[in-house]
């Protein structure tokens, strides 16, 4: 998902040689992990993000627009202010 809670549809994601992309509402599955993978995640118009993850659990990353235009900027404080509510 990114900064504002919406899911990243098509955002590349490995560990090694295993890739997945995902989906509409930014679910993927890689099978088959260790406790000491690495998960790569890159998408177009954000920052890639590594993250340690354990095998077997779900994990919930935050990618991060790469440039924030005026209208992206305003409603991540939207979103931020109703979500401490």
């Amino acid at each position: 998902m990114n900064e504002i809670g919406k899911s990243v549809k098509g955002a590349d994601v490995s560990i090694g040689a295993k890739m997945a992309t995902t989906q509409n509402d930014g679910a993927f599955i890689l099978p088959y992990l260790s406790e000491e993978d690495v998960l790569e995640i890159k998408a177009s118009g954000y920052i890639g993000v590594s993250e340690k993850i354990t095998g077997g659990k779900e994990v919930e990353i935050v990618l991060k627009k790469s440039h924030e235009d005026f209208i992206f900027k305003l409603r991540r404080i939207i979103f931020e202010l109703f979500r401490k509510h």
